[in-house]
Parts: structure tokens; C-alpha cells; sequence
């Protein structure tokens, strides 16, 4: 046997997809750096390794309205959430395991809930006191305007009206 024989050729790198049978961009999960073009599955920014089959899944292609997927849409990504979150047997379904998740989103998406409801809350709050204060000025002014009006004496006509609801009834022949 001759030396060789016993040399065995290095691995030809694995051949990349076809890229031309595929339309969209392909994102590496740690980096995003647009894998689009290479050939070996190796991302040349941040060095994660992975194999094409998982990075060309479809169910591992960002969410299409998720908002920790799509930071370059805030409010419009905010707000379809919302709206998915409300049919929850859809929204869950939409969802696999294997799309990338951005705990710093979360985060936001969370503190954006947490604040839009502590406002409404705040609202609702200052106007029911706000009503409760009218409804309270409007009742003072009466019983006011019930004293100030009579000045003729101490007839029984004259007397405001909570004052005669806290005297108590005599009997028939007390009187």
C-alpha cells in the first residue's frame, strides 16, 4: 500500500440550497445575519453553527405578526398580538416551538400591557370621582338653598327637609 492510499481526500464543505428556488431571506437565529447565499452552514458573523434543514423550516420563519418578531413595526405588531391574543386557540396554533424568542420584547410587549391598563384603570377611576363630587356639590347646594330660603321663621314649611326626616313620630295622644 502506498501512502496514497491510505490519505483519504478531505470533505468536499456541503453544497448550500438552492437558493434560487427559495424567495425569502433566511436570518441567522442569533445575529440575524442574512444567510442568503452561503453555502456552508456556518454564520460567517457570529459563528453559530446549524443545519440548513432546521434554518430553511418554515415553522422556524418569524411569526407573521408576533410582536417580539417584528421590531420594525412596534404599534401595528402590538396591536395584531392584542387582537390574536383574544382567540387564543388560533393564536397558540400559529405558534411553534422552534421560532426564536426575544425575552427583551416580551419584556416591552408586557410593560406596554401592564401601563395601557394601570391608565385606563386611572381613568375610569378619576371619573367616577369626578361624578361622585358633582353628584355630592349639587346635593350640598340644595340643603343650602333649602336653609337659605326661609327666613320668615320657624314654621314647619321652612324647616330643610333632613331635619324633618330625623324627628321621630309621637304617638296620637302625646300631642
Amino acid at each position: 500500500m502506498s501512502q496514497a492510499d491510505l490519505v483519504q481526500p478531505e470533505p468536499s464543505p456541503p453544497a448550500g440550497p438552492g437558493w434560487t428556488l427559495i424567495n425569502h431571506d433566511v436570518l441567522c437565529p442569533l445575529c440575524d445575519y442574512n444567510l442568503r447565499g452561503l453555502s456552508n452552514p456556518r454564520c460567517p458573523e457570529c459563528g453559530y453553527r446549524f443545519e440548513w434543514s432546521e434554518m430553511l423550516d418554515p415553522n422556524r420563519q418569524p411569526h407573521p405578526f408576533l410582536f417580539e418578531h417584528h421590531p420594525e413595526r412596534n404599534w401595528w405588531s402590538y396591536w395584531r398580538t392584542v387582537a390574536g391574543a383574544c382567540r387564543p386557540r388560533a393564536f397558540w396554533r400559529s405558534l411553534h416551538p422552534v421560532q426564536t424568542s426575544r425575552p427583551r420584547r416580551l419584556l416591552l410587549f408586557w410593560l406596554i400591557g401592564g401601563c395601557l391598563h394601570v391608565m385606563v384603570g386611572a381613568v375610569f377611576v378619576l371619573s367616577e370621582a369626578t361624578v361622585d363630587f358633582r353628584l355630592q356639590s349639587v346635593t350640598r347646594a340644595k340643603q343650602i338653598a333649602d336653609t337659605n330660603s326661609c327666613t320668615s321663621g320657624s314654621s314647619e314649611s321652612c324647616r330643610p327637609q333632613a331635619c324633618r326626616r330625623a324627628e321621630v313620630p309621637q304617638p296620637l295622644g302625646a300631642r
